[in-house]
């Protein structure tokens, strides 16, 4: 067979370059869905706020006979009706003593998710991070009268998706990082490869 009369064999893949805009509907659920999320992070700040997270001016935590409010009544519910007894043991053990300390944990870790989801900066990251905080609700809550646990298993499920289908990549600052980063070689490359 000569060269004239052989097939065209495709050479490569054509150059397309991806776009920072959602092209199907998939992508744009995806991306509406990471910045909702991140909002509900975002929400989630707002009633525990520094210096006091909600709680009342002396820290008092929920009891089986006394409410309290804002992050003293979440570790207080779970440290009261909690079912499982190693990690109510870790709440009244360490986190309670030392709750305007791990106030500021816990606020900044929620504010970090939401900017990461609600931007798409390095949303693997934020999507791993959600589903940890999830984890860790989801543990804390079990037991705790008229909590629906599903909530927090699919707050789990939901960041986990936006972290294993890289979210961010669209409608996100993650579409520049990658563009910026995908050849780079050494650490930042690698850790802004896997986070983004």
């Amino acid at each position: 067979m000569s060269a004239a009369q052989r097939p065209m064999m495709a050479s490569a893949a054509p150059n397309t370059r991806a776009s920072f805009l959602p092209t199907t509907l998939q992508e744009w659920f995806l991306s509406i869905t990471r910045i909702a999320i991140g909002w509900m992070w975002f929400e989630q700040t707002t009633w525990k706020t520094p210096p006091a997270f909600g709680c009342p001016a002396n820290f008092a935590f929920t009891t089986q006979t006394a409410a309290s409010t804002g992050l003293c009544d979440f570790i207080g519910q779970q440290a009261t009706y909690g079912a499982i007894a190693p990690y109510k043991a870790f709440l009244t053990g360490f986190i309670m003593p030392n709750i305007q300390l791990i106030g500021w944990g816990v606020y900044l870790a929620e504010l970090a998710i939401a900017i990461s989801l609600i931007f798409g900066i390095l949303t693997r990251l934020g999507g791993i991070l959600g589903a940890l905080q999830g984890v860790n609700l989801l543990i804390g809550f079990i037991g705790v009268p008229h909590e629906w646990h599903w909530t927090y298993l699919l707050l789990i499920i939901i960041n986990l998706a936006l972290a294993v289908f890289a979210a961010g990549r669209k409608l996100g600052v993650d579409y520049w990082l990658r563009q910026r980063f995908v050849d780079q070689s050494g650490l930042i490359g690698s850790i802004v490869r896997f986070a983004s």
